[in-house]
């Protein structure tokens, strides 16, 4: 019997997978992020308000600095 020869897997594609993972991984970190926030606002429902408009600054920021990158990025 002749033994099939093996298709090379691209480097690219690898790529691909690893950030399949990755993604995989940073969903369930989220998931589990968030029933812990809705956990503590149960509990603590007027530490929520705060802590709220914390989060939402932080993801404003983030946001902010990945703009300023992409724009660097381009020029």
């Amino acid at each position: 019997m002749k033994k099939k020869k093996k298709k090379a897997v691209h480097k690219h594609h690898k790529h691909h997978k690893k950030a399949k993972k990755e993604m995989a991984s940073a969903k369930k970190k989220l998931i589990a992020a968030e029933k812990k926030v809705l956990k503590f606002v149960k509990t603590h429902p007027a530490k929520a308000a705060a802590m709220a408009t914390g989060i939402a600054a932080a993801i404003g920021g983030i946001a902010a600095g990945t703009v300023y990158l992409v724009k660097k990025k381009k020029k």
